[in-house]
Formats: C-alpha cells, structure tokens, sequence
C-alpha cells in the first residue's frame, strides 16, 4: 500500500497541507526546521513518493526539471545542479546529447518530458537551439550553439588572452588547431586571435575532421612553414599533440607553444603541463540554474544575456614555468580546474618569463 502525506501528517503530528508544503518547498511554509527535517526523514523512511501525474492533473508544479548535457565536465555540472535544485525539491531527469544528436532527437526528448509535466528546461553546452515559441515551459540555454544563450562564455576573449600571450613569447606564425572549423565557437577563436593583433595571414586553420593525415600536417606546420604558436580549440587536441610532438622530436615550448582550451585537471598532470584557457563550467551551470528557477518562480530577469569571463592557466608548455605538483590526494583534484566547492579557479602563476623573449 503506498504512504500518503495523511499518513506522514499523523506520524509528525502536522496537517497534511503543511506535509505537502514542506515536501515541495512552498515559500509560504512557516514551519520549523526541525519539523521540516522530522517530516522529510519520516517522508523517506516510509519510502514517500509523488504523484507527479495527478499533480500535472491539478495543473500544479510537478517540481521536475528537463536538463540536456553536453560537456567534457558533466560531473561537476551534475554536482552543481543538485546543489542548486535538491535543497528546492526539484527531480532533474538528465540527458546526456552529443554533437552528433540531430535536432529531432533533441526535440522528440522534449516533447517526452513535457508529457510528463515537467516545469522547465535547461539546455547546456546543447549544439542545438529550442523554438521557444512552441513551449509553455521556461526553456535556459546555456553556451548553446548560435550565440543567443542566455547565459554564455566569451570565447572571444579566451582566444584573445592566449594569442596575446604567445605573442609577447615573441611568436609570429600561429595555427588553430580545431574539429570542425565553422563552427560557431571556433570561428569565435579565431576573431579573438585576430583581436589580439595577429595579421590574418599569419594564422594558419587547421581543421583535424578535414585532414587525411593529421600527424603529417601537423609535424609540417612546425618544420616546413615555421609554425610555433599554437592554440587548440579543447584540451584533449592539445595534450595529444603533446604527444604526437614528443613522438616526433618536435620540443614544446622550444620549438612550438601550445595552448588548450577548456581548464581540465589534467593539464597540471602532462608533460609539458599544458597551458589552457579555463572555461567556468560550474559557474554557468549555477548562473544558468538560478536563471530557470527565476523564469518558474516569474521573477524579473535580466534584459540582456550573462556572459562569464575565461582565465588563461598558465603551465610550461607556453614558455613559462609554474609550481611544482603538491597535491598528491585523489580528493583534491577534479575534472576542472574550477573547484565545484566554491566555483574558483586554481591558476598556475608564471614564475619565471621575460615578456618578449621566445622560449
């Protein structure tokens, strides 16, 4: 037989309207805190759930939430989301997408969702876009794919910190090294090295999807057009040209710099360590988050979209050199170089570099 709010109101000695407050944190419930923690160890010791169907029936909140992921870092985006949505009440139905998902597939998901009431939607690091219009649900993009997000990272600005680093090493000849060079984040790289004062024909677009023979032509880059500046579009290109350099006697920094994108742990963990551009994940999963409770709750939202702000991380493979490795404990070292415990990135200071001398 399965447990009503009746029976956990007569076993905490409470009304029924205060249990169903308490279970879907109402901002009216003026209980104690010890009753409300009272009432949800007696709600899960009995094994309590909710008739989300019935409430979708009533036209109530169902207190359900749609996200799509698509992130190198979904770890920590989970761990961020149930930060934010687990104290509220909030079941998350999670949907990992990848680029290769097509539209449809995105849209038949939602409409699965929607069927079961959920109350909004929150797309991250998506590569495909909603029709707002046809949903009567808040919808929040995060880092989508068209530059209309709702809550974005300036991507420009990343590529500009880096390219603008590789050029007081003294570098001239620059490549992106990327995986599908049209799209819209890659292009955005590339204007944010041209922004850093980089002529445009001193950069060179190399597009690994479209390269027959990439080890080739990246070996070439550096020994045949004197190549030695290079950003990559995520950090796992970059520490596999690590790897591919070290294999082909190319010497990093000497004889080219490389510089990821993303802000992964293992960037501290390469050799060379590996210079990257950190991305804040965790804290645009918490912005973007905040941003859907404020659409469902009907609060005011901001006119424009936020945009965060990337942090160049320094390791060896640019030219500088950075702390030695002191944490040795698993528990301190995540997918991220953004903590998720305070949304703080670690930066590896530059301790030594002259401005203007190449590596």
């Amino acid at each position: 037989m399965s447990v009503t709010m009746k029976d956990i109101a007569e076993l905490t000695g409470v009304s029924r309207v205060v249990v169903s407050a308490v279970l879907n944190e109402a901002e009216y419930c003026r209980v104690s805190d010890a009753k409300r923690r009272e009432i949800k160890e007696v709600a899960n010791r009995l094994g309590f759930q909710r008739n989300f169907a019935a409430m979708q029936l009533r036209g109530n909140a169902t207190k359900t939430l749609a996200v799509f992921i698509n992130s190198v870092v979904r770890a920590e985006i989970i761990w961020q989301l149930n930060q934010l949505f687990a104290p509220l009440g909030y079941r998350l139905y999670l949907t990992p997408l990848d680029d290769a998902a097509p539209p449809s597939e995105l849209q038949e998901l939602v409409n699965e969702y929607l069927a079961r009431g959920v109350d909004g939607i929150l797309l991250l690091w998506v590569s495909h876009s909603l029709n707002r219009r046809q949903l009567e649900v808040p919808v929040v993009e995060g880092f989508g794919p068209d530059g209309n997000s709702d809550v974005t990272i300036d991507v420009e600005a990343g590529a500009r910190l880096a390219a603008a680093h590789l050029l007081q090493h003294g570098h001239r000849q620059f490549a992106l090294v990327c995986t599908n060079a049209g799209h819209i984040h890659n292009r955005r790289k590339l204007v944010g090295m041209l922004q850093a004062g980089i002529a445009p024909e001193a950069i060179r677009v190399i597009d690994l999807a479209d390269c027959p023979h990439p080890a080739e032509t990246l070996t070439a880059a550096v020994r045949r057009h004197g190549i030695s500046g290079i950003l990559t579009s995520n950090d796992y290109i970059a520490g596999k040209l690590l790897l591919l350099f070290r294999e082909n006697n190319i010497a990093v920094p000497q004889d080219a710099a490389v510089i990821g994108f993303n802000g992964l742990a293992f960037s501290r963990f390469t050799q060379p360590t590996l210079t990257t551009v950190l991305e804040p994940a965790i804290a645009l999963t918490e912005q973007a988050g905040q941003l859907l409770l404020r659409k469902i709750n009907k609060k005011p939202l901001p006119e424009t979209p936020l945009i965060l702000q990337p942090e160049l991380v320094l390791g060896e493979s640019c030219g500088c050199r950075t702390e030695k490795l002191e944490e040795m404990d698993w528990n301190s070292t995540f997918v991220t170089l953004e903590k998720p415990a305070d949304g703080v990135a670690v930066p590896r200071q530059s301790t030594e570099w002259q401005p203007g001398k190449k590596p």
